[in-house]
């Protein structure tokens, strides 16, 4: 929600990352949702499911990465 993505951008700005402020209301926008998601998903699952991957890759526990893929949300 924007009330999220303010905070994100009142906190760049207090740490230095950015040195104006942004105004969540003029930068986010689901104007273009539709057309990003305008795509066949089937083809892109199947070529996923295709791909090779390297010993590194499949040693990945991706389960164990969803449990703190949100940790750091603000």
């Amino acid at each position: 929600d924007m009330k999220s993505w303010q905070t994100f951008f009142d906190l760049s700005e207090k740490i230095g990352l950015t040195k104006t402020r942004i105004v969540a209301e003029d930068v986010c926008t689901n104007q273009f949702i539709e057309t990003a998601n305008d795509f066949d998903h089937d083809k892109v699952k199947a070529d996923a499911d295709a791909a090779e991957l390297s010993a590194d890759m499949k040693a990945v526990d991706v389960d164990d990465l969803r449990k703190t893929l949100f940790a750091q949300a603000i």
